[in-house]
């Protein structure tokens, strides 16, 4: 990877990470970034100093108008008051899923709770694609590819972010190599063909700051 590319690159990671600590990353990129510090202790511990210095200055500032209990209680009550899924939904769902019965927890939640049909479909004959997202009618902003090893996913640009996580094998893309547990960043400035490794191809989660229309996919393979 060039020197510029890697510094971009750097960048836009640490941008996803402090929209992450103060909460303000979309759901789908939410859940990634869960994931994805689940076997990277350093992104966790940079992402728990960020949010340790956010408590601190929520501890230390007078609000601007007083705050009443009923409303901080009331307030504090739906933070994590999302949808529990039970371990039993959870396997029930991964089981439906070939090639993906070993996946991060914070994943587990998230797809047990999609309404799309689980199953693999062919884009080609060499990647599949299978969409986990309650986007509306058309839409897509999390969806799952599997792709054989060598194949090349045809050059594209995005019109908003994009997070790409590696589930299994790897991907070549903009001159580096994504391993299982990494995430690649790219943003409205970039084009790129993804390809996957030759030895184990690859499948990976993307997902998506804006939902995208599947006629995105209509236009790539047609």
């Amino acid at each position: 990877m060039s020197h510029a590319n890697a510094q971009k690159q750097n960048d836009l990671y640490e941008d996803v990470l402090y929209r992450y600590a103060q909460g303000h990353l979309v759901s789908p990129l939410a859940v990634v970034i869960n994931a994805h510090m689940e076997s990277h202790p350093k992104a966790a511990h940079f992402v728990a100093g960020l949010e340790d210095i956010g408590g601190y200055f929520l501890e230390n500032t007078e609000p601007d108008c007083p705050v009443s209990d009923h409303l901080r209680e009331a307030t504090l009550s739906k933070i994590g008051s999302g949808e529990a899924v039970s371990p039993s939904r959870q396997n029930k769902t991964l089981a439906k899923i070939e090639g993906l019965e070993d996946i991060p927890k914070a994943l587990f939640a998230y797809i047990a709770r999609s309404h799309k049909a689980l199953s693999w479909r062919h884009l080609t004959e060499e990647i599949e694609f299978m969409c986990i997202s309650d986007a509306p009618e058309g839409q897509t902003d999390a969806f799952f590819l599997r792709v054989k090893p060598n194949a090349v996913f045809p050059k594209h640009g995005h019109s908003s972010t994009e997070i790409t996580f590696v589930l299994h094998g790897a991907v070549h893309d903009q001159d580096v190599r994504i391993r299982k547990g990494d995430i690649k960043i790219c943003n409205e400035t970039d084009e790129h063909a993804p390809k996957a490794c030759p030895e184990a191809g690859c499948i990976a989660l993307c997902v998506y700051e804006d939902p995208i229309s599947m006629d995105f996919f209509e236009g790539l393979f047609n």
